[in-house]
């Protein structure tokens, strides 16, 4: 099998969903183990990050339901998770402070961006 694809397989099935049916009984104030419990392994992690007077820039925040451009979309803008994917965001201490659903009603203006697929129609 081609090195590539394999790597391909690999990567896709990394990006798992979980158990993100039970999504909504994550709450403020859980700890990791509570929510790796209720939804599983997150599909992508990132740690907290903090300038250097201490100011914090990321929180750190497990992400559930990652295609490959959300990962892309997270690796250069990794402050803020991308509108769709689940996510939970954690405090120094390892506990919930912030959870966010993905917003699936933004649907881009097809006047703006132009259809990949060429009319047939002359």
């Amino acid at each position: 099998m081609d090195l590539r694809l394999l790597f391909l397989l690999a990567l896709l099935s990394s990006c798992s969903t979980g158990n993100i049916d039970r999504f909504d009984q994550v709450e403020i104030g859980m700890s990791h183990d509570e929510v790796m419990e209720i939804i599983g392994t997150p599909s992508s992690t990132y740690t907290r990050k903090v300038d250097e007077s201490g100011r914090v820039i990321r929180l750190e925040r497990w992400q559930y339901g990652d295609v490959l451009s959300t990962l892309a979309t997270s690796a250069v803008y990794s402050e803020h998770a991308p509108d769709r994917v689940w996510s939970v965001s954690f405090d120094e201490q390892g506990h919930v402070v912030q959870r966010h659903e993905p917003d699936w009603s933004y649907q881009p203006d097809p006047s703006v961006v132009p259809s990949s697929i060429p009319s047939r129609s002359r």
